[in-house]
Formats: structure tokens, C-alpha cells, sequence
């Protein structure tokens, strides 16, 4: 597992470092899961690897850009991340803060609002906040 974790650093481009490759164990070594930063470093923490905060965000944001992961915006305060890549949409739990996946084809929008002038829609992302 850990050389697929390497290779999957380095094919996306970035310089394996040890604390990037004991982020990605974390985030690759179980099934798919929805997580925050504050998250992770509970979770190294428990494992007692010595990898700050700062780190975590880094790695993170990293990852975001090379499509490891995916950045799924909540709040304004709080960037939250999924290791599932396929297009899907999300039920989120604002009192126990838990994402909960929605598939893709359970969702369908009959018309889409115009872009400003010059733009085209990319992507599309749903989240409804359940209680």
C-alpha cells in the first residue's frame, strides 16, 4: 500500500516528502471519507507522528490541486475534503457535522441559472443541510 500511496504523489507531480506520504496513508489506506483538517491531525495525533497543523492545510491544499482529493466548501471558516473523486453531491449534518455522499443521478436540476457574461459552467456541486 505504501508504494501505490508514493506513486500516487509523484505521478501527480509533487515531491514525495515523508510527511506528505504519512498524510496520504491516512487519507488512502481506508475507504472513502470526508474530512477536515482538524480532522487529520486528530488522527496523527493518535498515531503520535510529529506533523503540525501547518503541514496538514499544506498537504491538503496540495492535494486539492492535484485532484487527489476534493475541497467541498461549507462554511466560510472551514474547508472540508473528500477522497472520493467521482461526481456526486452531499447531505451535511450540521449538528453532528457529518457529510454524507449523494450519488449523481439522484440529483437532477431541469435548468441551470446563466453564468455572467464570459463564464460557462464547469462543474455543478449540491449540498443540502439536513438537521
Amino acid at each position: 500500500m505504501r508504494n501505490f500511496i508514493k506513486k500516487k504523489i509523484e505521478n501527480s507531480g509533487l515531491r514525495l516528502t515523508s510527511q506528505r506520504v504519512k498524510i496520504a496513508e491516512i487519507l488512502f489506506e481506508g475507504p472513502p471519507m470526508h474530512f477536515t483538517a482538524e480532522h487529520i491531525k486528530l488522527e496523527v495525533e493518535k498515531k503520535k507522528l510529529n506533523i503540525s497543523l501547518a503541514t496538514i492545510y499544506n498537504a491538503l491544499r496540495d492535494f486539492n490541486e492535484k485532484n487527489l482529493i476534493h475541497q467541498i466548501k461549507l462554511e466560510s471558516t472551514k474547508n472540508w475534503y473528500d477522497t472520493c473523486l467521482e461526481d456526486h453531491h452531499h447531505f451535511y449534518n450540521s449538528k453532528t457535522q457529518q457529510l454524507i455522499d449523494i450519488k449523481k443521478n439522484d440529483i437532477s436540476l431541469k435548468k441551470y441559472p446563466s453564468p455572467p457574461n464570459g463564464f460557462k459552467i464547469k462543474k455543478y456541486d449540491v449540498l443540502i443541510e439536513i438537521e
